[in-house]
């Protein structure tokens, strides 16, 4: 164990905090109620030091080295990148870099290429990462075999039919003549009126002082604590809702409308299509599909997408009851959903018919 340089200072000495701090090297100080080792304002543990600088020395034979400050105040070190330091003072996009060992090369220089589609066979998604679309991308991190995708829905047809609005209509095989926004603005009952397609920089600050933020999905001023702060914007919150989110994302993954999804939750009474059960809102229920036709947990084709059920029904009755059908005695409630879907009966899958 290396000798160590001590210097004693009693309890009643008045050196403050940031004139400990400025002592340099490895000339250790001891302090009455702190560690010994300069920077480190722990508390004692044993012997002069904190616990982790007793710990690393008894197991070492020596002190770890002194580490440098992080300044994140200047521009990446690459040549020519002006982007803010993340780490390791480069920005975040060059340190993902280095981190997986790759050559430094210009941000632009791997975007991927406009239009460029994927190059697993028989796909043509726009590529996502790595020459995949995103649903190959995953399929390949996760070690899975690339498989055949489902043809993606048609693009809908036809502008929204609200005054000065360009977005398209969100489904028009099912009649839509709204796009997303106005569509749930029509279903929450309110005035179809101009969207705030984001939030003006200026008006962050006012608007999280009052403690709220715009979601650009539902149109509405909502508490901030209801939104996912984003960490690349700073902690900025995220342009939607939690709500609106959640079902943007259970509507993707399932191959159905964001529309679809709000209409099946109101043709169900806003209930469990098995027990009735009534949550406080739509993100209490899961999105049921029969797994004989897409296995893959949490997807769907969109044609075997059933209905909304709660988290018992869903994981544990109608699981149970449809694996063992036919060898236990048939129960109408459950042989009713299984057989007539709420989602087929409102015509959102194949061969659905209106009720």
């Amino acid at each position: 164990m290396p000798a160590i340089a001590w210097t004693a200072i009693s309890e009643h000495d008045t050196l403050s905090v940031a004139q400990l701090k400025a002592l340099q090297g490895w000339g250790h100080v001891l302090v009455a109620g702190y560690c010994a080792v300069a920077d480190c304002m722990k508390g004692l543990y044993t012997r002069g030091y904190c616990q982790y600088h007793y710990d690393y020395l008894r197991r070492r034979g020596q002190l770890p080295p002194l580490q440098k400050r992080q300044h994140t105040d200047g521009p990446c070190k690459f040549e020519g990148c002006p982007t803010k330091v993340y780490a390791k003072e480069m920005c975040n996009a060059h340190y993902q870099q280095a981190r997986r060992g790759s050559v430094l090369a210009g941000v632009d220089s791997w975007k991927i290429p406009e239009g460029a589609v994927c190059t697993a066979p028989e796909c043509d998604r726009p590529q996502y990462s790595l020459a995949r679309c995103r649903t190959h991308y995953q399929q390949q991190s996760e070690g899975r075999p690339l498989t055949s995708l489902p043809a993606p829905r048609a693009a809908p047809d036809g502008s929204c039919q609200v005054a000065a609005c360009t977005r398209t209509a969100e489904d028009a095989a099912q009649g839509d003549v709204l796009c997303l926004s106005h569509g749930v603005m029509e279903r929450r009952g309110s005035a179809l009126v101009p969207l705030v397609a984001r939030t003006p920089t200026e008006r962050l600050p006012e608007l999280l002082a009052r403690g709220v933020y715009w979601c650009t999905v539902c149109q509405r001023e909502l508490p901030v604590d209801r939104f996912v702060r984003d960490h690349q914007r700073d902690g900025a919150p995220r342009s939607r809702c939690r709500s609106c989110s959640g079902k943007l994302t259970r509507a993707n993954k399932f191959n159905i409308s964001f529309a679809g999804l709000d209409r099946l939750f109101a043709f169900q009474g806003q209930r469990c299509a098995v027990c009735r059960t009534k949550p406080p809102h739509i993100d209490g229920l899961n999105l049921d599909h029969d797994h004989n036709c897409c296995p893959d947990k949490g997807r769907s084709c969109g044609k075997c997408v059933r209905g909304l059920l709660c988290w018992n029904c869903n994981a544990g009755v109608v699981t149970w009851y449809e694996r063992l059908r036919g060898t236990v005695p048939p129960y109408p409630l459950f042989d009713e959903y299984l057989d007539r879907p709420p989602a087929a009966r409102l015509g959102l899958t194949a061969g659905g018919t209106q009720p």
